[in-house]
């Protein structure tokens, strides 16, 4: 299995260090010897084989190469979803980046009103960092509180992004299925949205998708939908 390090600083150089906690795990953890070989990533999609040339007790030094594979989708999948309790936002977190995901925003909604702080942001991007180099992508998902509903539908609105929302009276196919290029999708808190927010998503014509007839957490429908869609957007198949 290829070693996937996240080591955006010197990623455009001839020549890389390795320390600190990123040499422990690679040196003393998984036991990296010199001459093997590993991809470097950037964060942005972009890949570099590298080749270890020297280990030390706190330092190791990387020759850094041609272009390696990305191992992104082809297509963008953008989550919107509503905050939850830490240990949940960061299992989430943390499997929507294994699979594919680009962005998370959080959103605070009427049943869940909870947000999340930049602290709390620092150690989810720990976590999709982290992610990124166990599955072997290229890209570290962008992570943000997006305010309110309006807020998040607004922002998705600017940029021309295709949406859904997941509700239990939706489609059984997902609606933006054979759409290209990048997609979101509106994720709501256990308790559902609030009939104010499914009117504010029929006045803004955003189509629904279910997941099927069972209650799920927000962590595992976020991960659930991302997959689906990430493989063809259809649950019935």
């Amino acid at each position: 299995m290829t070693t996937t390090l996240h080591l955006p600083v010197f990623f455009s150089a001839a020549t890389a260090l390795v320390e600190d906690e990123a040499h422990h795990h690679l040196f003393k953890v998984k036991r990296l010897q010199t001459g093997e070989r590993l991809r470097v990533v950037d964060g942005e999609g972009h890949a570099r084989w590298a080749k270890i040339t020297g280990i030390d007790k706190r330092a190791a030094r990387l020759e850094l190469g041609e272009a390696a594979p990305a191992n992104e989708p082809e297509l963008a999948v953008e989550i919107f979803v509503a905050a939850a309790k830490p240990d949940r936002i960061a299992w989430l977190v943390e499997k929507v980046t294994e699979i594919g995901v680009v962005a998370i925003r959080f959103i605070a909604t009427d049943r869940e009103a909870r947000s999340v702080e930049s602290s709390q942001l620092a150690r989810l991007r720990r976590i999709a960092i982290s992610a990124v180099e166990q599955s072997g992508r290229s890209v570290v998902p962008a992570l943000a509180m997006a305010g309110g509903l309006r807020e998040a539908l607004a922002a998705a609105g600017e940029t021309g992004l295709a949406v859904a929302v997941l509700d239990a009276a939706g489609a059984a196919a997902c609606p933006v299925a054979g759409a290209a290029g990048s997609c979101g999708l509106f994720v709501g808190p256990e308790g559902g949205w609030s009939p104010a927010e499914i009117d504010l998503f029929r006045d803004r014509q955003i189509p629904s998708w279910s997941l099927g007839p069972t209650v799920l957490r927000v962590e595992t429908a976020a991960v659930i939908a991302a997959g689906v869609r990430l493989c063809g957007g259809d649950l019935a198949r």
